[in-house]
């Protein structure tokens, strides 16, 4: 468990002594600079932590031989260091990004009386990509440094508007800012929301059946949905270039009803009763949104008008798409329910532009 920990800073220091041999200007070096100088003085914090930690399994694991006890193989769970450290990893908001395997191993760091396999941790570190986030802020837009694997310096993410788009570009060269797109409110605001579950590797996948982005006046808006692999609660909303908001999947009773894993909804099509969606004016940006939770979202939940394809706060005004965004944003980050363990949610955003 505790080489996971020093895997992550393995990556991480690498991604950040890379940035400064790939900065094509002054200004974009400089900045790469001060987050290099700042990683490293925190990544200097968690190794003497790491050391102190280590120090205190070595006296556990010496004191367990005097007793004549059957080494294990892996790391045990039951010892109150083992635990703190185990807390601080599964609460990592990266572990999220691990896939599902990933996820139940370092789940299992938690479960009192339980064994760890130590290689199957270090797989799981190699498999959570750390990011940088880019210092500068831009309104309603989420930024990432990277390195691909050739060791080129990359921004990657969105940003809501070609002005940002070319003050990025302007700064940090052509090449650098490749992979960052441009996505106009809603979108944006949804993409901020989600951020984190968007990154897990085991999420809901969204594709259009036309398999296109840009839709005309009357064409279909038909859409496919995939679930992740694990029974969840499915959250799909369309927000609306009007600026409305459409609940794609109310609750038909008291409880919201599971899906099953990797099973397909189809979705505006016309066909076995579903309805059909086509594009209309006004023309703008449109977002399909899919949340994929193992328990209920309460804070969705208590939005729902019963009945009707619509939210409205407890005194029947409806909520603007701004404020259900926040509402989303703020109902994700209650990650821990006491009632029912640690949630699991993960999300995909389908950007949509309407055209005459």
């Amino acid at each position: 468990m505790m080489r996971l920990c020093l895997n992550v800073i393995a990556v991480v220091s690498w991604c950040f002594a890379t940035t400064s041999l790939h900065a094509q200007q002054t200004d974009a070096t400089a900045e790469i600079n001060a987050l290099v100088n700042k990683a490293f003085g925190e990544l200097t914090d968690l190794q003497e932590a790491y050391f102190d930690i280590r120090g205190k399994l070595v006296d556990w694991e010496n004191s367990n031989l005097r007793s004549n006890r059957t080494a294990l193989t892996g790391v045990s769970t039951d010892d109150a260091a083992y635990r703190d450290v185990a807390s601080a990893i599964v609460s990592h908001p990266l572990v999220p990004r691990a896939d599902i395997q990933c996820r139940e191993h370092l789940g299992a760091l938690l479960t009192p009386g339980n064994v760890v396999d130590e290689s199957a941790l270090l797989a799981c570190g190699r498999s959570i990509d750390p990011r940088v986030r880019h210092s500068e802020a831009y309104e309603c837009s989420s930024l990432f440094w990277a390195v691909d694997p050739a060791g080129t310096l990359r921004l990657n993410g969105h940003v809501q508007g070609s002005g940002d788009l070319a003050a990025l570009r302007s700064k940090y060269g052509e090449q650098t800012v490749a992979t960052v797109v441009e996505r106009p409110f809603p979108t944006c605001a949804a993409i901020e929301a989600l951020e984190l579950p968007m990154s897990s590797q085991d999420r809901p996948y969204v594709r259009m059946l036309s398999q296109r982005d840009r839709i005309a006046f009357g064409e279909s808006l038909a859409f496919e949905l995939t679930t992740p692999d694990f029974y969840a609660f499915l959250y799909v909303v369309y927000l609306q270039a009007d600026g409305s908001i459409f609940n794609l999947m109310p609750r038909r009773s008291l409880l919201r009803q599971q899906q099953d894993p990797q099973s397909t909804l189809r979705f505006g099509d016309g066909l076995d009763g579903r309805q059909r969606f086509t594009a209309s004016a006004p023309a703008g940006t449109e977002a399909i949104i899919a949340v994929a939770a193992r328990s209920p979202i309460d804070g969705l939940d208590a939005l729902e008008v019963p009945g009707s394809n619509q939210y409205a706060k407890k005194n029947g005004q409806p909520v603007d798409q701004a404020v259900f965004l926040e509402i989303l944003k703020d109902s994700l980050q209650d990650e821990f329910d006491a009632t029912r363990g640690r949630r699991e949610i993960s999300a995909d955003v389908l950007h949509l532009t309407v055209v005459p």
